[in-house]
């Protein structure tokens, strides 16, 4: 059986010790240098960090092989045949930490999708989706007004604020 061949991808390294390893998966046709800005602006206060910007094919893909994944990031995004996905999902799903931001203009992702599937993950799934501040397991789920297809100034420091917050730091 063949492997499936590596993405190609785009790498911003740590600048300090290297104790993280973000895999920034985005829209399928996308390139990876298109969110370097994005990680270099990250790494200013996530200096331990390795990015990894993968170029996306115009195919669906599987974003972690047969990795245990360690958290996740949803950036206008929604969950397609949440039905089948319910036969498909670990039980350690339940213990990860995972940040969902969605504009509310969005007409690609229409918001109510990125709603609906928030909760069929509460719901069905049984992930935490009112996670306390101090609390790294759950769905941190935030809207962000008037917001398209796109990320803004206020939905990136959200985003850096909760990676500080589950990713081992330099110590």
């Amino acid at each position: 059986m063949a492997g499936i061949a590596p993405l190609k991808s785009y790498i911003v390294p740590a600048v300090t010790k290297h104790t993280a390893t973000v895999i920034f998966v985005h829209g399928l046709g996308d390139t990876g240098l298109g969110w370097k800005p994005v990680a270099e602006m990250l790494n200013d206060e996530l200096p331990q960090v390795k990015w990894v910007l993968p170029n996306a094919p115009p195919m669906p893909v599987t974003a972690n092989g047969e990795r245990k994944l360690a958290g996740l990031t949803v950036l206008s995004g929604w969950l397609p045949l949440r039905h089948d996905f319910k036969s498909m999902i670990s039980e350690h799903a339940k213990s990860l930490p995972i940040f969902w931001g969605h504009g509310s203009a969005d007409p690609l992702v229409r918001h109510e999708l990125a709603v609906k599937s928030v909760d069929f993950l509460r719901e069905s799934i049984g992930i935490n989706t009112s996670p306390t501040a101090e609390q790294l397991v759950g769905l941190s789920f935030t809207s962000y007004a008037g917001v398209q297809h796109s990320v803004n100034d206020r939905e990136l420091s959200d985003l850096k604020t909760w990676l500080k917050k589950v990713l081992p730091s330099v110590d």
